[in-house]
């Protein structure tokens, strides 16, 4: 949602929120994979790995990504 704020062609938008949320869609698949495998294998410490490292990874990642994207629209918007 933040991206469509940016100003910029729509294509560039759209183009911009797709691979967001590829890359998004695979960090969470990571993710998932990762707290199945601690929960067969290290149960109690589940709850911690969910919250208090993939939560904020997960936000990371967003922030990051809609950061890279910034830079590059703010470049090809001073070009």
């Amino acid at each position: 949602g933040a991206m469509l704020a940016l100003p910029g062609r729509w294509t560039t938008r759209l183009v911009g929120m797709a691979v967001g949320a590829i890359i998004l869609s695979s960090v969470n698949l990571v993710r998932l994979v990762n707290l199945v495998y601690v929960a067969a294998y290290w149960p109690q410490i589940l709850n911690t790995a969910h919250l208090l490292v993939w939560q904020p990874l997960m936000i990371l990642v967003g922030v990051l990504v809609f950061f890279f994207y910034m830079q590059r629209v703010s470049y090809a918007f001073t070009r």
